[in-house]
């Protein structure tokens, strides 16, 4: 026997109307909450905000590579300025640097000077 049924008669418990108002009341506040919910057209919201979140974590991405990148360049722009090796290494890979008092001059092999498969570079009569 349930305790609140001690010394009373079986049957209808007197809660009975109270348990049908809750239940009316949760069924009027869903269904508010349904209307609400389409009428402020949140599921769209919802995703448009997990479209622009996705874009925000994309966009910090791509500023934490350019950071990188900016950090890179700062070491070996150091490293030219203290050493003359580099200098000249990052000079010449450069097209057309030289310093003052040098001269280069670019070689280009085209196909017909390239060398051949057996070896020879001279050309068939």
């Amino acid at each position: 026997m349930w305790p609140w049924n001690r010394g009373r008669r079986l049957g209808r418990p007197e809660g009975c109307r109270v348990n049908v108002l809750y239940v009316v009341a949760l069924v009027a506040v869903a269904c508010i909450a349904a209307g609400y919910f389409e009428h402020r057209d949140l599921r769209d919201r919802y995703q448009a905000h997990l479209d622009r979140k996705e874009a925000i974590e994309d966009a910090v991405r791509d500023c934490e590579d350019v950071q990188v990148a900016i950090e890179s360049t700062d070491l070996r722009i150091g490293l030219l300025e203290r050493d003359q090796v580099e200098r000249e290494a990052r000079l010449r890979d450069n097209e057309n640097m030289a310093q003052e008092d040098e001269t280069l001059f670019r070689i280009v092999v085209t196909p017909d000077d390239a060398p051949h498969a057996d070896g020879d570079n001279a050309t068939a009569p």
